[in-house]
């Protein structure tokens, strides 16, 4: 019998950002993070991405840093997102 008041979780490691030839990554979404705290990073981090890009006088590089603050959005959404699809299907 599942428990639908449990706190759902990561259920796996999600690396990212692949540092060279050989696609090692350099890092990675956590297992057993909740996802309501998952979810509330990858707000800040797009609302760091909109601030840098709207901010006129920014420095040079920073759309680099755009970059990967929505690298880092986009994984932890998938991180999720594989969490949730995964916890669906043992509960069927």
């Amino acid at each position: 019998m599942s428990n639908d008041k449990a706190v759902k979780r990561t259920l796996q490691e999600h690396a990212f950002f692949h540092c060279n030839s050989q696609h090692d990554s350099l890092f990675a979404v956590r297992e057993n993070v909740p996802i309501t705290d998952a979810l509330a990073q990858v707000s800040c981090l797009l609302s760091s991405a909109t601030s840098v890009v709207q901010c006129n006088d920014s420095p040079c590089g920073a759309d680099w840093a755009v970059v990967h603050l929505i690298d880092m959005a986009q994984a932890v959404v998938e991180a999720v997102n594989a969490s949730l699809l995964k916890q669906e299907a043992m509960n069927n």
